[in-house]
């Protein structure tokens, strides 16, 4: 296993693309370890067969690149074709015009995994033949399977997690071990029964390690133990204890071990007494889940009497599908509907409030059209009595009878796509009526004019505020944060002081649309300051920063108010300027095109605007190539930026403000 810094030496004329890729994959939050880059690997080797000239992707590419795995599952399909495709779309985004995107078959649709959960006796004598096993064969990858063995089953831990294990990550007071960026970079501290920590200590005292950091699981020439081994070891395993085959005639997992694990453990504290919903926020923690939705799979198991699936079972499977599926039948709209609003965007996708509200709005104009117009009972709408047909008649009464702009339209459109896209994952006799819906496109709208301050400007509103006094004080603290930051309003608004990092290196946690949080550094200037007023104000670190008259939270409009108050006395001190209309939105605006203006690759704009993709920042730079000569030609020469923001060391904003000639 190589380091988390690893990448493989590419020889195609895609070299400096993939090693680029990769960096920017890692920078984003994916760990792109070892199978991805032996995959990429894969790919440079086959862009290297092709002898290209000039390196290009197109469709014939990606149907040769997939011939190699023309016989293999759908999910290893999946694989092969999500690789390039990913890299394709990172080449379209960087700005290469030699890649067309390929068209992909719908079908790299995995099937829902039905775990093996083994019953007492099969876990009997698994365990017994294990046992035997090691007293038969006591070499030293035996003994590194069955303390392998134990882990799964005795902690639930996920396969990687147990493998990559380090000596520091055992903690021998507390009888637990420390699993570090596990799934989802999640960590999390796991206590040891007294029998598993017995195990795992005699174990470690069994063995040589070279240090704190070397690996726990060691094969028998002392190195770290590999996947392969394990995978052959456990299916021996099963074949001698004489444990069947899945009823489909597939493996069991290892995986199915952690399984296990979280059924029985619900198991016993429904036996002990405890409300199984009290006690998921436990399970889920210990198992490492990003979100509570993912535990209560293994209730639903447990509720539906589903735990054990074998080939005597298949029936009662079945039949839990079947009737999965009737709900189809009756009243499913509302069960649905009620599930994606209550559940799924709150829990699931985690979108803020604002978006769900705004969602809910959109879903009550259309059910009151709907019950309007075709005279339907909603609360016993069937899915099929909704088509596309009806989406884009309610379209046309948007735009015609509510007189709502093509964006208004467009917005509405955009949560009925979101609820049926949720629909098209969980309803599979829904999929064909889901894609016809989703297939709806959005009408196109005149390309906005980007409304921004220029560099004078802001130096003017930012020093607009008397800060002598404490609203000025507030004030001028506040504008001068939504600039260095490029904050969204709400995120101003929601901003508390232990989001504030204030030290050698300063910088603000922000957390925007879709509770993404992202770092950004700030001044020492904006670092002082913030620091002067919290203490002048008093401010504790869980209380949100900026406050009202009332010591109340400030509101979007009151950020607002303030920002066009100040804006109202630039007007009037200068009327030659501030000529444009502008919004909260500007001071972010403002921030990124004069970032853009220095010299400041987009990515890195990205990065401090909290885009997902850089698609939504290139905005910014057509704006900047069809405007900014106009809009500097109407202002004055003072605005051409004499001085660039250096990526690496970002120039005292203060500074560079005042020196600006």
């Amino acid at each position: 296993m190589h380091s988390k810094d690893w990448i493989p030496e590419f020889k195609s004329p895609f070299k400096k693309e993939l090693e680029d890729f990769i960096k920017f994959k890692r920078s984003n939050g994916y760990a792109y370890r070892d199978p991805i880059c032996y995959r990429l690997k894969e790919l440079d080797t086959f862009f290297l067969s092709l002898n290209q000239s000039e390196p290009y992707i197109d469709q014939e590419v990606y149907d040769l690149w997939m011939t190699q795995c023309k016989s293999a599952k759908e999910s290893t399909k999946a694989k092969y074709s999500g690789v390039i495709i990913t890299f394709c779309e990172y080449l379209r985004m960087t700005g290469h015009e030699n890649i067309i995107q390929p068209d992909i078959p719908k079908s790299f649709v995995c099937q829902d995994y039905i775990p093996y959960i083994f019953s007492d006796e099969e876990l009997q004598q698994m365990f017994t033949t294990l046992i035997n096993k090691v007293r038969e064969n006591n070499d030293g990858n035996m003994k590194t399977f069955y303390s392998l063995f134990c882990l799964y089953y005795g902690c639930g831990l996920r396969k990687s997690e147990a493998l990559n294990l380090k000596i520091k990550d055992i903690s021998y007071g507390e009888k637990s071990i420390t699993i570090l960026d596990g799934k989802n970079k999640i960590s999390r501290i796991i206590p040891l029964s007294e029998s598993n920590f017995k195990q795992l200590s005699h174990y470690i005292s069994m063995n040589k390690y070279e240090d704190k950091e070397s690996y726990i699981f060691i094969d028998a020439n002392g190195e770290h133990f590999k996947d392969r081994i394990l995978y052959d070891m456990y299916h021996q395993l099963l074949k001698d204890a004489h444990i069947p085959t899945r009823y489909d005639g597939k493996r069991q997992r290892i995986h199915d071990l952690r399984h296990l694990f979280a059924i029985k453990s619900l198991k016993q504290m429904e036996d002990r007494g405890f409300d199984l919903y009290t006690s998921l926020p436990i399970l889920s923690v210990y198992l490492g889940h990003k979100h509570i939705t993912e535990t209560e799979y293994y209730l639903r198991l447990i509720k539906n009497e589903e735990a054990t699936i074998t080939k005597k079972q298949v029936n009662t499977y079945k039949d839990f599908i079947n009737r999965r599926k009737n709900i189809m039948k009756n009243n499913q709209f509302s069960y649905y509907i009620t599930k994606y609003f209550s559940e799924y965007l709150p829990s699931v996708k985690g979108v803020s409030k604002k978006t769900i509200q705004s969602y809910r709005d959109t879903f009550v104009i259309f059910l009151d059209y709907i019950h309007e117009v075709y005279r339907l009972n909603i609360n016993k709408l069937s899915m099929h009595d909704i088509d596309e047909i009806t989406i884009e008649e309610f379209l046309e009464y948007l735009e015609n009878n509510r007189k709502n702009s093509i964006s208004t339209r467009n917005q509405r459109l955009a949560a009925l796509h979101s609820f049926y896209r949720y629909l098209q994952k969980r309803e599979l006799s829904c999929y064909d009526l889901c894609s016809r819906i989703l297939s709806i496109p959005n009408k196109k709208t005149p390309t906005k004019t980007i409304s921004y301050f220029s560099v004078n400007e802001i130096t003017k509103l930012i020093n607009m505020p008397d800060t002598k006094t404490k609203d000025g004080f507030r004030d001028y603290t506040l504008l001068l944060f939504m600039y260095e930051t490029a904050a969204r309003a709400q995120e101003v608004a929601d901003l508390k002081v232990n989001q504030l990092i204030l030290d050698e290196n300063s910088s603000v946690i922000l957390t925007g649309k879709g509770n993404k949080s992202r770092r950004i550094p700030i001044t020492n200037e904006l670092s002082q300051i913030l620091d002067k007023y919290i203490n002048n104000f008093h401010i504790t670190k869980d209380e949100v920063i900026f406050k009202n008259r009332q010591n109340k939270k400030l509101t979007t409009k009151g950020i607002e108010y303030i920002l066009h108050k100040y804006i109202k006395k630039c007007k009037a001190i200068y009327p030659n300027q501030f000529k444009n209309h502008y919004s909260n939105h500007s001071m972010r605006h403002s921030r990124a095109m004069h970032l853009l203006e220095s010299g400041i690759n987009l990515i890195y704009i990205r990065d401090i605007l909290g885009h997902t993709s850089v698609i939504t920042t290139e905005i910014y730079a057509k704006t900047n190539a069809i405007i900014k000569e106009k809009q500097i030609k109407e202002h004055s020469k003072n605005l051409q930026v004499k001085e660039r923001y250096s990526e690496n060391k970002k120039a005292d904003l203060l500074e560079y403000l005042k020196n600006l000639k």
